[in-house]
């Protein structure tokens, strides 16, 4: 073989193997979204079913006990009220937009078993305080058995606080699931936090006290735009009794 047909050859075996390569790394990228996506068209397929026999839509164990599910699926949550479900992106089904605790140095730290209050305007790491006046709480001043460092509280003197950030990376027209831990200040019997995000704007009354530990609230919105604004409110009884939040997360 001449020089010129050598280096022919090798550029040739090059760009074929570049080929596999690529086409290999292709499929191992969208391998997990294929799992995904198949994960939910069974259970899409599930609820279908049920509804026919039944005429509402179900949760996932019952969907199991019926014989239409073969297992729960580790990928995805149902959402339904019967008349209607929502599918949400679970484990690593799931795309985390927003994660935030509060924490240090993100959001100044709270002396140990103690707090500090922000009124309107401030800033907290990537929130503002839009309303009233909140406070930076250590986790140690209500003996929580779980959490992180601090939380916020939601309450003001005559206004009730408010907190707001933007959450960003949406797809207008997709449902998202929206999380967060809760639990109730030292006033009581009970509090409220009102939660406004996309299509969502609902309100949750709380009475697990801090020293009990957190709950978690779940709900699901649809963006209307690519940004959206986040804001959780202080609601009912009285402004100076809020409601404690902390681990806030925007996941697919």
């Amino acid at each position: 073989m001449t020089f010129v047909e050598i280096v022919v050859m090798v550029s040739f075996v090059g760009i074929v193997a570049g080929l596999v390569v690529y086409a290999m790394n292709g499929a191992h990228k969208t391998q997990p979204s294929t799992a995904c996506a198949v994960d939910a068209q069974n259970v899409r397929n599930a609820e279908t079913g049920f509804h026919s026999a039944h005429g509402v839509y179900t949760d996932e164990p019952t969907l199991v006990r019926d014989g239409d599910l073969a297992s729960q699926s580790a990928l995805h949550t149902v959402i339904t009220n019967g008349q209607t479900y929502t599918i949400i992106s679970a484990g690593p089904c799931a795309t985390q937009l927003l994660s935030d605790g509060f924490e240090p140095p993100a959001v100044s730290g709270a002396q140990p078993g103690s707090s500090y209050t922000q009124s309107q305007p401030a800033t907290l790491g990537a929130w503002s305080v839009v309303s009233g006046t909140v406070s930076v709480v250590s986790t140690s001043k209500w003996t929580l058995p779980a959490g992180g460092l601090q939380a916020i509280e939601l309450s003001g003197k005559s206004t009730y606080g408010a907190i707001q950030r933007t959450v960003g990376g949406l797809v207008p027209g997709n449902t998202y699931t929206l999380r967060f831990d809760y639990a109730l200040g030292t006033c009581g019997p009970k509090a409220g936090v009102r939660v406004q995000v996309g299509d969502l704007d609902t309100t949750l009354n709380v009475t697990n006290p801090a020293s009990k530990g957190y709950l978690i609230a779940t709900s699901s919105f649809t963006a209307q735009q690519a940004t959206q604004e986040l804001t959780f409110t202080g609601a009912g009884p009285v402004p100076d009794c809020g409601a404690l939040l902390d681990d806030v997360t925007v996941t697919t």
